[in-house]
C-alpha cells in the first residue's frame, strides 16, 4: 500500500502536485467544486477504479476519496 509523508515547505509543495496528478491519473475531482471534491469520476470498470485503493482510502460516502499522506509545515 502507498503511503506518503511531505514535510516543510518544499516537501509540501512537491507532495500538493504528487496528489494533483494522481487525482487527474485516476479520475478522483481535485479542482471542482467542494461538494464533487474526491469522488471518482471515471469508469466504474476502468483499470484506474482497480487501483484506487493503492494511495486513497475510501471516504464517509461510496466513491469518495481521500487520499493516505501525512503533510507537517514545520514554520
Amino acid at each position: 500500500m502507498g503511503r506518503a509523508a511531505q514535510v516543510g515547505r518544499a516537501g509540501n509543495a512537491i507532495g500538493h502536485e504528487f496528489w494533483r496528478d494522481l487525482c487527474e491519473e485516476h479520475y478522483i475531482g481535485y479542482d471542482v467544486p467542494p461538494e464533487q471534491r474526491g469522488f471518482y469520476h471515471g469508469d466504474p470498470n476502468g483499470k484506474e477504479a482497480d487501483h484506487l485503493d493503492v494511495f486513497f482510502n475510501e471516504g464517509k460516502h461510496d466513491s469518495q476519496y481521500v487520499p493516505r499522506c501525512i503533510l507537517v509545515d514545520l514554520n
